[in-house]
């Protein structure tokens, strides 16, 4: 788990890998959607890249899943 952080622990490369999933993109599409990318013509993943693509969906789902549970908490919390 350490080298996995170490390697793509950076706020900025998850949501670059995040974009990627979806298609190659070029620069004004990854600065649009995150605010600071290294200039270049287009970027996509390769297959390291792409083996990454389970995990991302995982950790998603798991925040997904705990922000509802939040806020299923605070709504019952409003109600008594």
């Amino acid at each position: 788990m350490e080298t996995t952080l170490t390697l793509n622990g950076d706020k900025w490369k998850v949501l670059i890998l995040r974009d990627l999933l979806t298609g190659t993109k070029r620069f004004g599409e990854l600065k649009k959607s995150i605010g600071s990318v290294s200039q270049k013509v287009e970027y996509s993943l390769m297959k390291l890249g792409w083996s990454l693509q389970p995990i991302l969906d995982a950790m998603k789902d798991w925040g997904e899943d705990y922000k509802s549970s939040l806020e299923k908490k605070y709504e019952n919390h409003k109600k008594v």
